[in-house]
């Protein structure tokens, strides 16, 4: 009965596996076509500077470009995939928040206190949560155009700090209590986290992951 049940387990595992891989295949071939198309806007966009001699604003253009990039280039080396493909394909999935993300040259997952994939976890949970928050209710007309989240990780001597800062409509009220309970459920695990601003336009709030020593 013992090997039938583990057996079983094995099973599902690989099943399980397997769904994992194909929904980050499904992920990245997102991700190829969405920046295949910001490729193609960007060449549209130089291409009209050029013709309309608009040298000074292509200049400029080139160099959101190139920082761009460099943060793409940074989020690749990331040392755990499904937390890239997450971030890579974010903006691609969902059309409530504009997401960018600016990380140190340096970030170690595997230096932290917590595993990689409780790291990737919690950054999806409060992703999900301001996506959830962010977006109005049916009767309500807002655009969401301006709605802006810049994610910065960043490695510090004796931890990982990770700040979400976020711009836009925002139902401050209803996400205050979801805010506590996911702060007092990190904390078990030995993980602070603090909210700098909150309010209808705007929330701040910084994650520190102590790192091992």
């Amino acid at each position: 009965m013992k090997a039938i049940v583990a057996a079983r387990r094995e099973d599902e595992r690989e099943n399980q596996i397997r769904v994992d891989e194909e929904t980050m295949y499904r992920r990245w071939l997102l991700s190829l076509r969405g920046l295949r198309h910001d490729l193609l806007n960007d060449i549209q966009v130089l291409t009209g500077y050029f013709q309309l001699q608009k040298l000074e604003d292509c200049r400029r253009y080139l160099e959101r470009m190139n920082q761009r990039l460099q943060q793409e280039s940074l989020l690749l080396q990331l040392d755990y995939a499904p937390l890239v493909v997450y971030l890579m394909t974010f903006n691609y999935l969902q059309d409530v928040i504009r997401l960018e993300v600016e990380l140190d040259e340096c970030v170690a997952l595997t230096d932290l206190i917590i595993s990689p994939r409780e790291f990737y976890e919690m950054i999806k949970r409060w992703l999900d949560m301001y996506c959830r928050y962010a977006a109005p209710s049916k009767q309500e007309d807002v655009p969401l155009e301006n709605n802006h989240l810049l994610l910065g990780i960043r490695m510090l001597p004796r931890q990982l700090e990770v700040t979400f800062d976020y711009v836009g409509y925002w139902r401050a009220g209803l996400a205050k209590k979801e805010i506590r309970r996911c702060m007092d459920e990190l904390m078990q695990f030995g993980i602070q986290c603090t909210v700098d601003v909150h309010s209808e336009q705007e929330s701040v709030l910084k994650m520190t992951v102590p790192r091992q020593s």
